[in-house]
């Protein structure tokens, strides 16, 4: 009978021995240790848990193992006015360039309120298809009011073209233009007074101008400084 019992008793502390092993291994299964989540009750995927981690699916960046990066215009986004600001600060040729990457671009550089025309001429071919550029490019123009009018020309002036430059002086004029900048190079070191252009007398009695700056043109007539107010 002791016998019996002993063994009723061993066969009632192993069954609880393992009753409370199955309880382990609920518990273990039901957390991971590692990811801190509940398991899903299919497999060990942690899903969300105490900690907030989420599956192992990639996230939408890692996707087939490669990064996917998101870009933003943020240049775009900005208002007509203050792009054509920026624009202002470029040579026209880069200006104009500019509508080439978007049709938002595509007439912006008309509105410039600044103008400057830079030349880089070699020969008398070169400086003709430099007065073209600047014509073409000053029929195109919208801005009703000029801030800035600027040719720099790296070469000497031609007087063939004299009908072609007063042209961009009457055209400053027409835009009520504060600043007129018109420089000539003389490349040869020769050019004699004849061979300058000559300004036009509307250039100072014209009230927009503020600044008036020259170099290697002259004037048929003297103005004293007290006939240009306001002009530095």
């Amino acid at each position: 009978m002791s016998t019996r019992s002993t063994e009723s008793g061993s066969d009632s502390g192993s069954s609880r021995s393992h009753d409370s092993d199955d309880d382990d291994n609920v518990e273990s299964e039901s957390y991971d240790s590692d990811h801190h989540g509940r398991l899903s009750d299919n497999d060990s995927t942690p899903v969300d848990g105490p900690s907030g981690h989420l599956s192992d699916e990639p996230s939408p960046k890692w996707r087939d193992g490669k990064i996917k990066i998101t870009t933003v215009d943020r240049i775009s986004d900005l208002t007509d006015h203050l792009l054509v600001h920026i624009l202002s600060f470029l040579p026209i040729g880069n200006a104009i360039k500019t509508q080439v990457p978007s049709k938002r671009w595509q007439f912006l550089w008309t509105c410039l309120p600044s103008l400057h025309f830079r030349s880089c001429c070699r020969d008398l071919a070169d400086f003709a298809a430099f007065v073209t550029f600047v014509e073409k490019t000053l029929i195109l123009c919208n801005c009703s009011k000029l801030k800035k009018f600027r040719v720099d020309c790296d070469s000497n002036y031609v007087p063939d073209f004299e009908p072609n430059v007063s042209l961009w002086t009457r055209f400053a004029v027409g835009k009520g233009t504060e600043e007129l900048h018109l420089h000539f190079d003389d490349t040869d070191n020769d050019m004699s007074a004849e061979c300058r252009y000559r300004l036009p007398q509307l250039l100072f009695t014209n009230a927009s101008f503020k600044v008036l700056h020259f170099c290697l043109c002259s004037t048929a007539v003297w103005c004293p400084k007290e006939l240009l107010p306001g002009i530095r």
